[in-house]
């Protein structure tokens, strides 16, 4: 998987990989999984047999990214404006606003200090629209996912999923790309004046963090 995005703050053995221990897999995994044609994988899969093996470019790359805001009760109709790049410059959407819809359970315990950062991904658009995480599928709450300035690995950071956003009217192509990203996660990404000002960070890549197969606990599902 890998997008030019803005990022915004805050078959039949294949298909029987879909789903793990009677739980389905999210909207976006099998968005990515049937879009990958004959590869049939999943970058960063939970599920080995999915996991691309070829990670050359396998992350999503942003053009900006939002702090995200705790949703109040409007309806989830609302319009984004989108605009996105993807896949090393074919064109893609960047969602502008993002709203926390779903908020995952915190674990009890020490924790390490990656729950110190926490990025939300689309919730879906509601009518059986799940995105990444939300209400119903919640199978990727609290993975570990890597975010830092696109071209600049000295700067990653490593975050936690706490929740799922509302990105306003989109489809999957585009909100499945996106994130948004928490407070303290922002100030930590060491935004500039204008930054700041906007409530977003340019130039991001993310993924979930098993890329090469590293911690399948933490892997896309």
């Amino acid at each position: 998987m890998q997008v030019t995005t803005t990022a915004v703050l805050l078959v039949a053995f294949a298909l029987s990989g879909l789903t793990t221990a009677g739980q389905p897999n999210s909207q976006c995994y099998s968005y990515f999984f049937k879009t990958s044609g004959s590869k049939q994988c999943v970058p960063a899969a939970q599920f080995e047999a999915h996991r691309c093996k070829d990670t050359k470019g396998a992350s999503h790359e942003l053009q900006e990214t939002r702090l995200f805001t705790v949703q109040n009760k409007k309806k989830r109709s609302e319009e984004h404006t989108l605009e996105r790049r993807y896949d090393n410059y074919k064109e893609v959407s960047i969602v502008t606003r993002a709203n926390m819809a779903y908020k995952c359970p915190r674990p009890s315990g020490k924790l390490d200090p990656s729950w110190n950062y926490g990025v939300c991904l689309w919730a879906g658009s509601g009518k059986g629209s799940s995105g990444w995480v939300d209400d119903n599928n919640h199978r990727n709450c609290g993975k570990k996912v890597y975010i830092q300035r696109r071209g600049q690995p000295g700067t990653v950071i490593f975050a936690r999923v706490v929740g799922g956003c509302d990105f306003g009217k989109v489809t999957e192509d585009a909100a499945c790309f996106n994130l948004a990203v928490g407070p303290n996660l922002f100030r930590a990404l060491n935004p500039t004046a204008e930054e700041k000002n906007q409530h977003k960070i340019k130039e991001v890549s993310w993924d979930f963090d098993n890329l090469k197969g590293q911690s399948s606990k933490d892997g896309a599902a």
